[in-house]
């Protein structure tokens, strides 16, 4: 089973390590006000106090919260900025 998931993995990883690069090319990051929205939306989706869920997490889940919403900005960087050839 692992042997049939490798190639899908494989591209993922490439396709996130694509996406850092294109962040870091295009200083892309994700600023305190957008780390603060996820957790707005998160406290929602959760019916949590926002307060209550910043107390929740730890230092490397927000590391990892802060880099997936840079990953989303470069993404969204890339399809706003893709040309057809």
């Amino acid at each position: 089973m692992a042997e049939n998931s490798r190639p899908g993995v494989e591209k993922r990883i490439k396709a996130r390590c694509a996406l850092e690069a294109v962040a870091k090319a295009e200083g892309i990051t994700a600023s305190d006000e957008d780390y603060e929205k996820e957790l707005a939306e998160m406290a929602e989706q959760y019916k949590m106090e926002t307060e209550k869920l910043k107390d929740l997490i730890r230092p490397q889940d927000e590391k990892m919260m802060r880099k997936d919403i840079m990953i989303q900005k470069a993404i969204d960087f890339v399809v706003e900025n893709a040309k057809e050839k």
